[in-house]
């Protein structure tokens, strides 16, 4: 599975620049613009590390093929070695390949960091969960890397990495190549699943406390009154709801509600936004808890499209991945919304 993920990520890295490539059983053939071709073995050096590098390239020896040495990230030591051996490389942020028979010398490097090549699977948190969350909201949308990079709002890299690792698990499907490739959800189930497991990562309290409990509609309806209202904020502080309160907006028949939990998508204080929502900060019994997070990780979409009038909530995916990391009764909840409200 790395092998295929790695190649497909290289053929990726050259049609974005223009060349063409294609994988085969062997390693990649890669072309130029006189009709050559050139076979390109993919080498695997783990995470990059200096010894993993080494080892590689005792590995190859006196080989006579071209190779490209691919790691999650290669340090300045490892980079040292690379580029004093002559050999072609590529990680998350560079891709450096020399193809003499060809004339082809490319050296590519990414304005910022991108999801770290996976070990056999991508992790779909943080960025990379928000180019999910974008998948999952327009399931039969047809990407391109850019549009969807700009939708997910993070780097065309992250989106890119994103797309070539699960075309190669078979969750998307791709068409066409270079800058008019366009893939699409094919297994949005598996998705979820994935999305759901992994998005626990996300999950950091910044606070907690208690709110009066008047039923998830008044209460968020009451806090968020308090939020609009609140001195000394000229943004404003950014609250989304997520969890089983959020959950109950939109499945009613949920069990009843006694805990609240909220993503503040700005940089205010805990403490001021605990007071702002007219929570009392206790010791225990506090049935309120505030997760930070970017708001492009919970609400990537159209908010308009939002079946909610009294507050923010999550997408409906950040919510179910939230449910199932509810201890209590989280599991039975989330697949009740599911069922009745994402229905795949």
């Amino acid at each position: 599975m790395r092998e295929a993920l790695l190649q497909a990520e290289f053929v990726e890295r050259l049609a974005s620049l223009g060349i063409v490539a294609r994988m085969t059983g062997d390693g990649v053939i890669v072309g130029n613009d006189a009709g050559g071709e050139a076979l390109v073995r993919i080498v695997d050096a783990g995470t990059g590390a200096p010894r993993a590098v080494a080892n590689a390239l005792l590995r190859q020896g006196e080989q006579k093929y071209t190779f490209v040495l691919v790691a999650d990230h290669f340090g300045r030591q490892a980079t040292g070695v690379l580029g004093d051996s002559r050999t072609s490389y590529m990680d998350d942020q560079v891709l450096d390949l020399r193809i003499p028979n060809l004339g082809l010398r490319v050296r590519a490097e990414r304005a910022q960091r991108a999801v770290p090549l996976a070990r056999g699977r991508v992790q779909l948190s943080g960025a990379a969960g928000a180019v999910v969350l974008a998948l999952l909201h327009s399931p039969n949308r047809e990407w391109k890397v850019t549009d969807l990079a700009d939708f997910s709002r993070v780097s065309a890299g992250t989106a890119h990495t994103v797309l070539v690792a699960l075309e190669a698990e078979g969750l998307v499907a791709g068409s066409g190549s270079g800058p008019l490739r366009r893939r699409v959800l094919v297994d949005k189930s598996t998705l979820l699943d994935r999305y759901a497991r992994d998005a626990a990562k996300d999950r950091r309290v910044v606070g907690s406390g208690y709110v009066l409990d008047e039923g998830p509609e008044v209460t968020l309806r009451t806090i968020q009154a308090r939020l609009d209202g609140a001195e000394d904020a000229p943004r404003g502080i950014g609250l989304v709801f997520t969890g089983v309160a959020a959950a109950q907006l939109l499945a009613p028949h949920l069990t009843e509600v006694t805990r609240y939990e909220a993503w503040v998508t700005t940089p205010h204080r805990t403490d001021y936004v605990l007071r702002a929502m007219g929570a009392q900060d206790v010791v225990s019994g506090s049935n309120l808890t505030l997760l930070s997070g970017g708001l492009n990780r919970l609400w990537p979409h159209d908010t308009s499209a939002m079946p909610v009038t009294v507050a923010p909530v999550a997408s409906v995916f950040r919510i179910y991945a939230d449910l199932l990391a509810d201890s209590l009764r989280g599991e039975e909840q989330a697949e009740y919304f599911r069922r009745t409200v994402i229905g795949f």
